[in-house]
């Protein structure tokens, strides 16, 4: 299985994302997602102090959703990025 994985830098874009994930989870109740404590944290891992976890089929949803999130969830001056594994 393949996940994605969007760094989360503060508290204030956890909040934001794990709005946004529980909005889409009332939508598509097969979507699910886990954030977590980033264990690496100590000013690298570039910075994410949480990671948002998002299983998908294959590496090309992953994109999809990543970009997704990217480009169209509102974090103010912060940016988004993700990684597929």
């Amino acid at each position: 299985m393949t996940k994605l994985y969007i760094c989360i830098k503060n508290d204030r874009i956890k909040e934001i994302l794990t709005q946004v994930c529980k909005d889409i989870f009332i939508i598509d109740k097969s979507f699910n997602f886990t954030i977590f404590k980033n264990r690496r944290f100590k000013g690298g891992e570039k910075d994410c102090q949480f990671i948002l976890s998002i299983p998908c089929k294959d590496k090309d949803e992953a994109h999809r959703k990543g970009m997704w999130f990217v480009k169209k969830v509102d974090i103010g001056d912060d940016e988004l990025y993700y990684w597929v594994r």
